[in-house]
């Protein structure tokens, strides 16, 4: 029994956002979709023929006529009597294509910050000073920094100068104070080498002077310029001021010379001590001067004697004979 369905359109329209640019895929895809359409006509034809029956079945006891045919179960007649044709099978509609999936969105861009406000010009001619004030007192710290650092470099640096100059100077010094020694000490030892020499003439000569007077001989009548005889009554006989003048002078030779620490409570006169020394015309001691009187500190006498040793040859006063031997008196307390 046959049955007349419905007509339905097949035709499809293209999709009006096809673009050039996917011109290839739409042909695959179309000829894809063509291929599983027919697939799909052919499966429903196939399964309509079998079920055919089942719905013819339905449509006869069914109270309202399906289209297509008559009351009576026959096909449908037409104005002259022939039986129309049963109308054509509906294609199924091709599915439509998919589309494209849609690009993914760009992220918006972040917004931009909000302008800050304007300052008004009187605040930024002020926070121009504020900054102009700062930048002045950074350089002038700095140039204040520079300017001690360079005082202090010209300090350190003299202060070595004058340190160098100073260990300079107290160098030549000392070389110039060891050198003098070194000269007076050659001095001193070339004065008494010709001081021993002289005296031991001068000795040779009073001996044979003496031996010559003891064996009645006639000994010379000067020596050095000095009248002979008693030199030592000579000088007694002279006038006080005369005498005071050439012990002065002799005092002034040995005193410098007497180094010893004076203790302290003494008094003037309390410790004195008294030495007699021979002289020859010329000044020069003969032997080792003699102490008379000690002044209680040994060690005081012991100076007093290496201080005259210091001065083998007494000076000598214009117009005043040399002693024979003189007698000298010295006290701690001067020497303080």
């Amino acid at each position: 029994m046959k049955m007349k369905l419905g007509s339905s359109s097949t035709a499809t329209d293209a999709r009006p956002g096809a673009t050039p640019r996917k011109r290839d895929l739409k042909k695959a895809f179309l000829l894809a979709l063509a291929i599983h359409a027919a697939l799909f006509v052919a499966l429903l034809f196939a399964f309509q023929w079998k079920t055919q029956n089942e719905e013819v079945y339905a449509e006869l006891w069914a109270s309202v006529p399906t289209s297509g045919t008559s009351e009576h179960g026959g096909p449908v007649k037409g104005d002259d009597g022939a039986a129309e044709p049963p109308p054509p099978e509906s294609t199924p509609a091709p599915e439509p294509k998919p589309e494209p999936p849609a690009p993914a969105p760009k992220p918006a861009p972040a917004p931009a910050p909000a302008p800050a406000p304007k300052q008004s010009l009187a605040e930024e001619r002020k926070a121009d000073i504020v900054a102009a004030q700062e930048k002045a007192k950074k350089q002038k710290a700095e140039q204040l920094k520079a300017q001690q650092e360079e005082q202090k470099r010209i300090a350190d640096a003299k202060r070595a100068a004058d340190e160098t100059k100073k260990k300079a100077v107290a160098d030549e010094q000392r070389r110039q104070a060891a050198a003098k020694a070194q000269m007076e000490k050659v001095r001193q030892a070339e004065a008494a080498r010709l001081a021993q020499a002289a005296r031991q003439n001068a000795m040779a000569k009073v001996r044979g002077q003496e031996l010559a007077r003891v064996a009645g001989g006639k000994p010379s009548q000067t020596t050095a310029g000095v009248p002979t005889g008693d030199r030592t009554a000579q000088f007694q006989n002279l006038s006080g001021s005369a005498k005071a003048a050439f012990i002065a002078r002799v005092t002034a030779c040995i005193r410098p010379n007497i180094i010893f620490n004076v203790p302290s409570g003494i008094r003037r006169g309390q410790h004195q001590a008294v030495y007699r020394v021979r002289l020859m015309p010329t000044g020069d001691q003969i032997g080792a001067p003699h102490k008379t009187r000690g002044s209680g500190l040994p060690g005081y006498d012991s100076a007093v004697e290496r201080a005259i040793a210091k001065c083998p040859k007494f000076p000598t006063v214009p117009g005043t004979p040399m002693p024979g031997e003189v007698t000298l008196t010295f006290d701690p307390i001067d020497s303080k």
